[in-house]
């Protein structure tokens, strides 16, 4: 935790592990997610001076079951500021700033063949519709084409129905009442029509939480 207004900041990062389902033909065996986490610097240098360390949990086992035990646990050690999940979606060329996650739709097999009753996340009655980001992901995402990545980023309001969307809900879910501000980020794989490597996806998604720290931090002692 490191001072800021005054007070402390618990940031955590979560990032995938590989995946293969065959199902729907996809397979990823180093999961740009994770791998972006490892190019983070361990503490987060904002613009009014200190610096928040970074709590990093990579490689998280791509399961319905593991997805929600990973939330759960998070959770349940302290209630965060901050929690960054970031996910893998080869087949979009941008980074994405997820706004929100649903309940139901929840389809196709995790890759240990599992899938959920009903393709809910949560029976009913257990939890609402759809849940949504407090970031202002507009706001971020016009922040991060100012600071050189126009053209690379863009606002989705679709991630997925699948393993991101399912991590997102849950997590949205928890944080329900707390004062953790919670954010979605898909990002492409290396390569591609846009050139990434995971050195430039970790920058960008740096340039990403320190907008979100800074931008809530100065609302919250305006």
């Amino acid at each position: 935790m490191a001072p800021i207004n005054n007070r402390t900041v618990s940031i955590l990062i979560t990032g995938f592990g590989p995946f293969s389902v065959k199902k729907v033909n996809v397979t990823i065996e180093t999961n740009p997610s994770s791998e972006l986490i490892s190019f983070l610097p361990d503490t987060l240098a904002l613009p009014d001076g200190p610096e928040a360390p970074l709590t990093k949990s990579r490689d998280n086992h791509v399961s319905y079951p593991g997805l929600r035990a990973m939330i759960e646990k998070a959770y349940e050690e302290q209630e965060w500021d901050y929690i960054f999940h970031c996910g893998a979606s080869a087949a979009r060329p941008k980074v994405s700033i997820e706004t929100r996650a649903r309940r139901s739709g929840y389809e196709l097999p995790d890759t240990d063949g599992l899938i959920t009753p009903g393709g809910f996340a949560v029976p009913k009655g257990e939890g609402e519709q759809e849940y949504a980001t407090a970031i202002d992901v507009p706001a971020l995402v016009t922040h991060l084409e100012g600071k050189g990545w126009e053209g690379k980023v863009q606002v989705s309001n679709d991630a997925g129905l699948y393993l991101c969307e399912w991590t997102y809900f849950h997590s949205l879910k928890a944080a329900t009442g707390k004062k953790t501000k919670v954010l979605f980020i898909h990002v492409p794989s290396p390569g591609g029509e846009l050139e990434w490597t995971h050195e430039k996806l970790s920058a960008c998604v740096k340039d990403a939480m320190t907008w979100v720290i800074t931008k809530s931090e100065e609302a919250s002692s305006a």
